[in-house]
């Protein structure tokens, strides 16, 4: 089950930290960036359970492309979050370091995939 994979355990405990950090953060910006950081993550997870469903390697690489890009949208929010200190510092800097962790096991996966296919 995808639920044994790192990345995924991972990605998971990601979300647990966004739902706790987006629900601190001022009203006036919860519904909109908040609410976009928090979907984010969530269909991050969806994303990786279709790659880890894909029946063929090729799907899985485009399945994984699409997550990867997913990530890149999510450290994208963050970094505003970040630079409108909306989300203080020091959490900011931990989610980035949970986000580099995932991207580098999502590059492992893809290259790992890819090597299939040759």
């Amino acid at each position: 089950s995808y639920m044994n994979l790192p990345v995924y355990r991972d990605l998971y405990h990601l979300n647990v930290s966004l739902l706790n950090i987006i629900e601190n953060i001022p009203k006036i910006h919860r519904h909109t960036l908040g609410n976009r950081i928090v979907d984010t993550g969530l269909s991050s997870l969806r994303l990786l359970q279709r790659a880890y469903d894909a029946t063929s390697h090729l799907e899985r690489l485009h399945e994984i492309s699409s997550l990867f890009s997913e990530i890149e949208t999510l450290s994208t929010y963050l970094r505003i979050a970040n630079e409108s200190k909306i989300i203080p510092l020091k959490k900011a800097t931990n989610l980035f370091t949970q986000l580099d962790k995932i991207k580098r096991q999502l590059v492992g996966w893809k290259k790992a995939t890819k090597e299939k296919l040759t």
